[in-house]
């Protein structure tokens, strides 16, 4: 994103991340996947270093990774209804609390 800015000084960051977006859609896909591949990499590094970190043993990340794909949140939770049993998703409003 630096040779965005190089290239115009001028320009905003909303302006700049439009432009990196469009070169990264005009990129070949062999070119696309070596970043894909830099990316798992580094996300694998990242997981074996939280697990070493917390304590844990990094060999257990991947099997925790799958849990965490399967149900969609944090591995070894089941997900939280986001609203309570009963209330439905719009706010009561003034007048229907007086009907």
């Amino acid at each position: 994103m630096g040779d965005v800015f190089e290239e115009n000084p001028s320009i905003t960051f909303g302006e700049a991340a439009a432009v990196c977006g469009q070169r990264w859609r005009d990129l070949a896909d062999a070119e696309k996947q070596e970043y894909k591949d830099l990316a798992a990499a580094d996300k694998e590094r990242y997981a074996r270093e939280v697990a070493v970190f917390k304590g844990r043993n990094p060999d257990s990340v991947n099997e925790a990774q799958e849990a965490a794909k399967v149900n969609k949140g944090k591995p070894g939770r089941p997900r939280k209804n986001p609203l309570p049993a009963g209330m439905n998703k719009e706010p009561r409003r003034a007048k229907s609390a007086f009907k």
